[in-house]
């Protein structure tokens, strides 16, 4: 099994955290059902019991997947307490310099999908050494290790999910180790680099194969 990779370039940055004076929590993903954003936004309240300065951003495209088909953006609005409405900011869709630059800002990036393949923005995420908390669903087990490369949590739980975020927004020394060693493990196991390495052996091992069978499939034939 040979995965997606992650641009060289997100390796670029991340060496050092950069993070703003007030806590950022970055979901990046579609405004859609399945990406969960419903899911943050239930669990911000909790969050900002202990730390009403955090601001929630949301970097992604509005869809069509809320309750009757309505805009996903003016449900999440909806859902926002009045207290609160400065404490969210709905970035739109972003050009990749735009969404670079909330990469760097963010103190915690969070993905509390429903379902997922391989999430491209998680291993952009990673790659960027952000402390991540993810839903502890197939899509993200096969980045994340928790309590070790990142948190997981119970999928379809906001309670859950607002424990993780004020642990991390907490413990700066627990988002940097995480960071950290998801940085790394991105480095060894997605980098781009590495994945075409990967391919490159399949292909080799696949041409060695089909070789082998073309030469008995000679020795086989009966010359007249």
């Amino acid at each position: 099994m040979v995965p997606n990779s992650v641009n060289n370039s997100a390796f670029t940055f991340g060496e050092e955290l950069v993070e703003t004076t007030n806590p950022e929590v970055l979901f990046i993903g579609r405004l859609e059902w399945r990406k969960g954003p419903d899911l943050l936004m239930r669990a911000l309240p909790a969050v900002l019991e202990q730390q009403p300065c955090a601001l929630f951003r949301f970097a992604g495209m509005d869809t069509s997947t809320g309750p009757g088909s309505m805009s996903m953006r003016s449900y999440l609005e909806s859902l926002v307490p009045q207290s609160a409405r400065s404490n969210v900011d709905f970035c739109g869709h972003l050009a990749p310099p735009q969404l670079e630059d909330l990469l760097r800002r963010a103190t915690v990036c969070v993905f509390p999908s429903r379902y997922e393949g391989l999430p491209m923005v998680c291993l952009e995420a990673m790659a960027h050494g952000k402390a991540i908390v993810a839903s502890g669903i197939p899509g993200f087990c096969e980045l994340i290790s928790h309590n070790e490369t990142g948190m997981m949590v119970k999928s379809e739980d906001p309670g859950s999910l607002a424990s993780a975020l004020q642990q991390l927004i907490a413990d700066k020394q627990l988002r940097a180790k995480l960071g950290s060693a998801a940085r790394e493990t991105a480095r060894g196991k997605f980098l781009g680099t590495v994945v075409a390495e990967s391919m490159l052996q399949v292909y080799r091992a696949a041409m060695t194969a089909g070789g082998s069978r073309e030469k008995n499939n000679e020795s086989d034939r009966v010359l007249p």
